[in-house]
Protein backbone atom coordinates (compact mmCIF):
# COMPACT_ATOMS: atom_id res chain seq x y z
CA UNK A 1 0.00 0.00 0.00
CA UNK A 2 1.49 3.31 -1.04
CA UNK A 3 0.15 6.44 0.67
CA UNK A 4 0.15 9.08 -2.06
CA UNK A 5 -1.68 11.61 0.11
CA UNK A 6 -0.25 14.42 2.26
CA UNK A 7 -1.86 12.95 5.41
CA UNK A 8 -1.36 9.64 7.26
CA UNK A 9 -3.65 6.71 6.53
CA UNK A 10 -4.31 3.74 8.80
CA UNK A 11 -4.25 0.04 8.01
CA UNK A 12 -5.18 -3.23 9.71
CA UNK A 13 -4.43 -6.72 8.43
CA UNK A 14 -7.26 -8.93 9.64
CA UNK A 15 -7.69 -12.69 9.44
CA UNK A 16 -9.33 -14.76 12.16
CA UNK A 17 -7.36 -12.41 14.44
CA UNK A 18 -7.12 -8.65 13.96
CA UNK A 19 -3.62 -7.30 13.58
CA UNK A 20 -2.50 -4.07 15.19
CA UNK A 21 -3.11 -0.75 13.49
CA UNK A 22 -0.32 0.44 11.21
CA UNK A 23 0.14 4.14 10.45
CA UNK A 24 1.21 4.75 6.86
CA UNK A 25 2.80 8.18 6.69
CA UNK A 26 2.56 10.42 3.60
CA UNK A 27 4.45 9.16 0.57
CA UNK A 28 5.57 5.95 2.24
CA UNK A 29 4.97 2.28 1.49
CA UNK A 30 3.55 -0.55 3.61
CA UNK A 31 3.80 -4.17 2.59
CA UNK A 32 3.46 -7.62 4.08
CA UNK A 33 3.88 -11.11 2.69
CA UNK A 34 0.68 -12.88 1.73
CA UNK A 35 -0.28 -15.42 4.35
CA UNK A 36 -2.84 -18.17 4.84
CA UNK A 37 -5.38 -18.50 7.64
CA UNK A 38 -7.23 -21.84 7.54
CA UNK A 39 -10.27 -20.30 9.28
CA UNK A 40 -10.93 -17.28 7.05
CA UNK A 41 -9.58 -15.05 4.32
CA UNK A 42 -7.42 -11.98 4.84
CA UNK A 43 -8.78 -8.41 4.81
CA UNK A 44 -6.50 -5.41 4.65
CA UNK A 45 -8.60 -2.48 5.83
CA UNK A 46 -7.48 1.07 5.04
CA UNK A 47 -8.98 4.25 6.51
CA UNK A 48 -8.34 7.98 6.88
CA UNK A 49 -8.83 8.05 10.65
CA UNK A 50 -7.35 5.82 13.37
CA UNK A 51 -10.75 5.03 14.90
CA UNK A 52 -12.64 4.36 11.65
CA UNK A 53 -13.10 0.64 12.26
CA UNK A 54 -15.03 1.43 15.44
CA UNK A 55 -17.10 4.48 14.47
CA UNK A 56 -18.57 3.50 11.10
CA UNK A 57 -16.35 5.73 8.97
CA UNK A 58 -15.49 4.82 5.39
CA UNK A 59 -13.12 1.88 4.98
CA UNK A 60 -11.45 0.50 1.85
CA UNK A 61 -10.95 -3.26 1.96
CA UNK A 62 -8.52 -5.36 -0.06
CA UNK A 63 -9.26 -9.01 0.57
CA UNK A 64 -7.84 -12.31 -0.51
CA UNK A 65 -8.33 -15.98 0.27
CA UNK A 66 -6.71 -19.22 -0.80
CA UNK A 67 -8.69 -22.18 -2.07
CA UNK A 68 -6.10 -24.87 -1.39
CA UNK A 69 -8.08 -27.60 -3.17
CA UNK A 70 -8.07 -25.58 -6.41
CA UNK A 71 -4.68 -23.99 -5.86
CA UNK A 72 -6.21 -20.56 -6.53
CA UNK A 73 -6.11 -17.23 -4.75
CA UNK A 74 -9.20 -15.03 -4.95
CA UNK A 75 -9.02 -11.26 -4.51
CA UNK A 76 -11.66 -8.62 -3.78
CA UNK A 77 -11.71 -4.83 -3.50
CA UNK A 78 -14.44 -2.72 -1.99
CA UNK A 79 -15.51 -0.13 0.52
CA UNK A 80 -17.96 -0.06 3.40
CA UNK A 81 -19.95 2.70 5.11
CA UNK A 82 -18.98 5.31 2.51
CA UNK A 83 -16.20 6.08 0.09
CA UNK A 84 -13.16 6.50 2.34
CA UNK A 85 -10.97 8.43 -0.07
Amino acid sequence: VYNATPKPIYLWSISSVAGSMQTIYPYTLYYEAQYYDPKTGIAIKITKTPDALYNGAGTFIFGYTLNAAEGNIYYSFGSVNQEPF
